[in-house]
């Protein structure tokens, strides 16, 4: 005879520290117990007022969700202290089931609600917590818990138009969940959820977060030659640096740096490879000086994407707060490849693609976050990621000579799939400098737009109009600002107003 849902959790009761492994789980529970989730959700979750039969146990399997949300909402930080009174429930819940389809389904709506009361808990006590995802600290092997960040900038104006398949992840609104096989086999490490840290003096940051305008400085660099692609085995590459490109880089990063902070910059991105090691350390270091020595100076500013480097056979993009706080990396996962099987081939040689994920989480404007160049590809490994997380942004430093093909569609569906995400790219001048001197597409913006039911991406190109002859001691940047504007639901057309102006 096989054990009760009850005795299973008294059997693991030991590995479930907080809520959240509590949540993964009966996640796990439920994935093994029911292989069709949407017939299980639909024959023992749902009703319909028009079916022969509706299941008998649903009000008391409301009122038990309403029962354990209490209990954790009671226990909050000392969860074991109450997982006593959990049990009991639990116990009392399974001799109240009243018999109904297979009996081992009918159970299973037990580990469903206690889901429903997790993610009904975390939606009361969210802005206390100040922990970084995934948030199971014990029951690990197979499950991961994220919280979802709602009521951001961007979903105050855009409504949700996009019809969701029938399954646990669905039901859930305020939990994210990321199985063992959603990650790459060769990545050990799940993505982070990092929140970014606002203090009580932080009233410029907060009057951005509050207000409807946010305002992204896309840094293309510069178009000299600064790297040099690094013959392998066969067609793999890595990148190299040519000579003296420290020293000038350092110098330009941070010349382009202030001049992103002068038009009061919220986001600022670099582009791909060009910042290597030295470069991402000396705007981390600028930031924190900044910070403190000049604070207006930094008064609005939120985050910076400091680009790329090529690193130890890596290509590692550093993630910034506004103080120049290390918030995480991004190492890319899908490998550069011109797609020939010829004399002349490349293929990106990654050492540990993925290794690192990491989303910044903000208070009122959203989760972002970072995918390098090809890394938001269809059916990527980060493109996966973004119909999970669903973030609110999505910024993505690039070195491509071709920005059209590479990344308009896949960033416009994205954003369609996704019905919320706003997504930056910043492409180096570097990548035009020999064979395309005269491109003009150096970035692109994408963002929902409706059209009548339909949320689609909508593209506005970051386009270099005025390029002069004295870029080489004259850098520009581009300001993109984006307005969010609420549309009724009946209403077609923009949800976000985007203009782009180039600045030198």
């Amino acid at each position: 005879m096989q054990d009760t849902f009850s005795q299973t959790l008294l059997s693991i009761a030991s590995q479930l520290d907080n809520p959240f492994d509590l949540a993964a789980f009966c996640y796990c529970y439920l994935t093994t117990k029911v292989p069709s989730q949407a017939a299980f959700i639909g024959a023992y979750i749902w009703i319909n007022e028009n079916s022969r039969q509706n299941n008998p146990n649903i009000g008391k399997l409301h009122q038990f969700c309403m029962v354990v949300k209490g209990i954790l909402c009671e226990a909050h930080e000392a969860y074991t202290e109450r997982q006593k009174d959990l049990v009991r429930n639990v116990l009392k819940m399974e001799d109240q089931l009243e018999p109904f389809g297979e009996s081992e389904w009918n159970q299973c709506t037990l580990p469903f609600f206690i889901l429903m009361a997790i993610d009904e808990y975390v939606n009361q006590t969210g802005n206390e917590r100040t922990e970084s995802g995934p948030l199971n600290q014990l029951y690990h092997d197979r499950i991961f818990v994220y919280t979802n960040t709602v009521n951001c900038m961007t979903d105050e104006v855009i409504d949700n138009t996009v019809i969701l398949s029938a399954s646990l992840r669905n039901e859930l609104k305020h939990l994210i969940i990321i199985e063992r096989k959603d990650i790459p086999a060769e990545i050990k490490t799940p993505p982070r959820i990092v929140k970014l840290a606002l203090g009580k003096d932080d009233g410029e940051r907060k009057r951005v977060l509050e207000g409807k305008v946010l305002k992204a400085a896309v840094i293309p660099f510069a178009c000299r030659n600064m790297i040099e692609i690094i013959h392998d085995e066969g067609a793999l590459f890595h990148i190299g640096y040519v000579p003296g490109h420290r020293e000038w880089s350092v110098n330009r990063a941070l010349t382009l740096l202030h001049k992103a902070l002068e038009e009061k910059a919220n986001i600022i991105i670099f582009p791909e490879f060009v910042c290597e090691k030295a470069v991402q350390e000396a705007i981390r270091e600028e930031l924190e000086r900044l910070y403190w020595e000049s604070p207006d100076k930094t008064a609005g500013l939120l985050l910076v994407i400091a680009g790329s480097r090529w690193d130890n056979g890596n290509n590692i993009a550093d993630i910034l707060g506004y103080d120049g706080t290390l918030l995480g990396r991004q190492y890319k996962y899908e490998r550069y490849s011109d797609g020939k099987d010829e004399a002349g081939s490349l293929i990106e040689n990654l050492k540990n693609p993925g290794k690192e994920c990491t989303i910044v989480e903000i208070e009122n404007l959203g989760s972002v976050m970072t995918g390098i160049c090809r890394d938001i590809v269809a059916e990527s490994y980060l493109a996966r990621l973004t119909a999970i997380f669903k973030p609110q942004f999505l910024l993505v430093p690039a070195w491509s000579p071709s920005v059209y093909k590479g990344f308009k569609g896949q960033m416009e569906r994205i954003t369609a799939k996704n019905f919320r995400t706003c997504s930056i790219l910043c492409n180096c001048c570097e990548a035009y400098e020999k064979e395309m001197p005269d491109k003009r597409e150096i970035g692109l913006v994408v963002t929902p737009c409706k059209e009548k039911t339909i949320v689609k991406g909508k593209t506005e190109w970051i386009l270099r109009n005025n390029c002069r002859e004295d870029c080489e001691c004259n850098p520009c940047i581009f300001i993109v600002n984006m307005r969010m504007e609420y549309l009724s639901e009946e209403a077609d057309g923009d949800y976000i107003t985007v203009t782009t102006e180039q600045k030198l």
